[in-house]
């Protein structure tokens, strides 16, 4: 209905596990790297657990495009079976042949093992996926871990993987499963994304759909979207596409807090969502709760047990009990530790009496320094922030010197109209640190004080596992003192290449062609008028499109030119400081 309208190739949001559109962020690489070990090396059971929606299957279908041609895949999707049924389903799945009439388990065991050893011979590997294993009963799991015992005396034949809901690590932590569950070498737990995550995901969505604009959604609008998705990946696919239609529907250009907050409303139970988010965000406050609680449990304890004791034992100094009894908190933040109760020693005779010490009079606390501006860069330019006294030009004035172009001398009102002005581009984004580092160019990210003033500084870099940002001037600061200020949004300049054709594609010749191979790093001894676009060079394109998550169709559009552009190992571009 939208894509039209929107400058759409085809839908963004589809609920459809599609691998093209997958968003590989720092959770997803993870599980995928679980899986793809399981794959190659592992010998035991790998274990992915994760909410309804965030992602597990279509992780499944990615490594199923992925995995190489040596390794055979039985992927199980529906797990209620009986233990015959899934033995059955498993021959089926890897072509096994076994009598259909008199079938069972011991007949397809046997069948499946003959077979294991013919392709284990032929160099191959064969590996079981099961679905939605939270579904299995006890007894099919039990036959799933006999399954495992068809072995060789170096190798397993069939290496297992368990994908499920977050109940399954319940099930498998069930006594009568515990010689599968001390079977299991890798497990992983997929949590949703994060505001910043869902911010990259929706852009990551957008671009593969072939959007010409990146920022079809308001920052306003993204946090409406996480704050009624808490993150899962699938409810944000439902929402958005609303949120699209809502805004077709209305004529509108981008989808604002109004427009998500509306799409959320009629797709979704509000309640239902505002209870999820609750829980979500507060598993790390609970956590916190708990071990106040304790340490508070504990320090009431040790004040009972001193008054108890006041008439047996000497009265230690309260600093010393304090410290006894906070200790074991400061090891373990999340659990209360037994404090074994050791029998009262014998009462000892007063030998003397220890005359009283006066009471020491309490210091007045010193007066606050002022703020320092260089013992505390972060808060002192968050203050400026505040206080509405850090201006932009400067900014902008320094990042155009970077790229050696002199700011007073560009023409257009807006910052990005000027930098059109001398051949370069804007790119507006929202992502986290790793997506800053991996485009590798100078950029503006938006900090906003408590008090919602809001400026953009420059980041320079990234020296010593910090961050180099320039504001009235150049301040090194952690990652944790900035992040909470920043919303997640960068603005970045590149160059866009001078290029003669919007699309570039097999049988063309000529510059552009020339300027294609060099920056893909394709050895020729062509010229620039003679070189040519043949078909090894498409599947060079190809390639390139598939590690970065783009359309594998061999041209070179809008997206893969920039994506070229920005990776390319000739670039002259001015790139982020690095560590020192």
């Amino acid at each position: 209905m939208y894509n039209d309208y929107f400058g759409l190739n085809e839908a963004p949001f589809s609920i459809t596990p599609n691998p093209k559109y997958l968003y590989l962020g720092p959770r997803h690489q993870e599980a995928l790297a679980h899986l793809s070990y399981g794959v190659i090396e592992g010998s035991g059971f790998v274990s992915l657990t994760g909410e309804v929606g965030t992602g597990k299957t279509t992780l499944c279908r990615q490594l199923l495009d992925s995995t190489p041609a040596e390794i055979d895949i039985a992927l199980v999707f529906n797990p209620r079976l009986s233990a015959l049924e899934l033995v059955a389903a498993v021959c089926d799945e890897l072509r096994v042949a076994y009598p259909k009439k008199r079938v069972s388990i011991k007949c397809l065991i046997d069948a499946l093992n003959q077979h294991l050893l013919k392709t284990y011979a032929a160099g191959k590997r064969t590996v079981l996926i099961i679905d939605e294993a939270q579904n299995l009963s006890v007894e099919v799991l039990e036959q799933v871990r006999l399954l495992s015992n068809l072995e060789t005396s170096q190798y397993k034949l069939l290496r297992i993987m368990l994908i499920g809901q977050p109940e399954l690590r319940n099930i498998l932590a069930k006594p009568e499963l515990r010689q599968l569950n001390q079977r299991i070498t890798a497990r992983y737990h997929l949590r949703p994304l994060s505001l910043s995550e869902t911010g990259v995901y929706i852009h990551h969505r957008l671009s593969v759909a072939g959007a010409s604009s990146y920022a079809l959604f308001m920052p306003a609008a993204i946090k409406a979207v996480y704050r009624f998705s808490a993150g899962t990946p699938r409810l944000i696919n439902i929402i958005c596409d609303r949120a699209l239609t809502g805004a077709y529907a209305t004529g509108k250009s981008v989808v604002d807090k109004k427009i998500a907050t509306q799409a959320a409303r009629e797709t979704m139970d509000i309640s239902t969502a505002g209870s999820r988010f609750a829980s979500v965000h507060n598993m790390r406050l609970n956590a916190w709760l708990l071990s106040l609680v304790g340490l508070l449990l504990l320090v009431n304890l040790g004040l009972f047990g001193s008054m108890f004791m006041r008439d047996q034992t000497p009265e230690a100094p309260v600093s010393t009990a304090l410290s006894s009894v906070a200790e074991p908190v400061t090891r373990r933040q999340h659990s209360v530790p037994v404090v074994a109760v050791q029998p009262p020693k014998p009462i000892q005779p007063i030998t003397s009496i220890q005359p009283i010490q006066p009471i020491q009079r309490i210091q007045p606390i010193p007066p606050l320094k002022p703020l320092e501006k260089k013992a505390q860069p972060a808060a002192f330019s968050m203050a400026l922030i505040a206080q509405g006294q850090l201006k932009q030009r400067p900014v902008f004035r320094h990042l155009f010197s970077i790229w050696q172009q002199d700011y007073a001398r560009t023409t257009g009102k807006r910052f990005c109209a000027k930098a059109q002005s001398v051949g370069l581009q804007c790119l507006k984004k929202q992502g986290e640190w790793s997506l800053i580092r991996q485009f590798n160019r100078p950029v503006l990210i938006r900090l906003t004080a408590s008090n919602d003033r809001s400026r953009y500084v420059l980041v320079q870099g990234f020296p010593s596992d910090q961050v180099s940002l320039f504001l009235d001037r150049s301040y090194v600061v952690d990652f944790d003192a900035i992040s909470p200020y920043w919303d997640g949004v960068f603005v970045m300049l590149w160059r866009p290449p001078e290029l003669t054709q919007t699309f570039i594609r097999q049988g063309q010749s000529g510059p552009d062609v020339f300027w294609l191979k060099r920056h893909l790093g394709v050895p020729t001894s062509e010229t620039v008028d003679t070189a040519r676009f043949d078909a090894a060079l498409t599947r060079r394109v190809k390639q390139f499109q598939k590690e970065h998550f783009l359309k594998e169709d061999g041209v070179v559009g809008k997206q893969t030119r920039f994506h070229i552009a920005m990776f390319s190992p000739v670039t002259t571009d001015p790139l982020l400081q690095r560590t020192h």
